[in-house]
């Protein structure tokens, strides 16, 4: 077998490739690898991703923000902040969506939606919201015939989509809980209950109060919130 030497006798550079994530105050490592017998060009130390506004480890979105980051789920805000409290958009939602998904967005080019173009750059989240929709994890709002661009996700929308999602990947959404625990089960709209019962068992929602067991089903979500939610769906994804 031994080891493939490239034809020409040079190497061919390859892009760098994360082999260990940066965690929060601890680096990682990128490698370089030749794309013809994969040696081993070069590594460098990655810096852990810092937000100036997330840098308290008791924080209790902490982790979830570094992890998401550290995954390229979520990236900051144009100030270089990552912005917790900020509210989570229905198009925010689907773009990190299709980053877990490491989907291919560039055959996604005929949007369904009137607040959906293409071919406005200024629209970058345009074929995120396309994917979701022809894969069905996403529907319009309304009538249908707009995405709802700039809506706040509410809790229940996040549940519905993540349990299409895991469903659409193979992973057993069997397992269901009992919302008759909470004060609010009745506030959970008809068509999102089985996605709720889903989304509490597999740990992504809980109770919104310490002092009442509350679901919140409409109320939004921030974008710490989210972070916390991804990284729980990849723990009960990967379980």
């Amino acid at each position: 077998g031994g080891e493939v030497i490239p034809a020409s006798g040079n190497h061919t550079w390859g892009g760098w490739v994360e082999t260990t994530p940066a965690q929060p105050g601890v680096a990682g490592e990128e490698t370089l690898y030749c794309t013809v017998c994969d040696e081993v060009l070069e590594t460098r130390e990655v810096e852990a991703k810092r937000f100036p506004d997330v840098n308290d480890p008791s924080q209790w979105y902490y982790e979830g923000v570094y992890y998401c980051a550290s995954k390229g789920y979520i990236t900051g805000t144009d100030k270089g902040e990552f912005n917790p409290n900020g509210k989570l958009t229905r198009e925010q939602f689907v773009v990190i969506l299709a980053r877990v998904a490491g989907a291919d967005l560039t055959q996604y080019t005929e949007s369904p939606f009137a607040d959906v173009v293409v071919k406005d750059s200024t629209m970058w989240y345009a074929p995120s919201v396309i994917w979701a929709y022809e894969n069905e994890f996403v529907n319009g709002v309304g009538d249908g015939s707009k995405f709802g661009v700039g809506q706040n996700m509410t809790r229940e929308q996040l549940a519905t989509m993540f349990f299409r999602y895991a469903k659409a990947n193979g992973v057993n959404v069997e397992a269901k809980a009992d919302l008759s625990d909470f004060a609010d089960a009745a506030k959970v709209g008809s068509w999102a209950k089985e996605a709720c019962e889903w989304a509490v068992e597999a740990g992504l929602i809980g109770s919104t109060s310490t002092t009442a067991k509350t679901l919140a089903p409409q109320m939004t979500v921030t974008r710490a919130q989210a972070a916390k939610i991804f990284m729980s769906y990849d723990a009960f994804a990967e379980a």
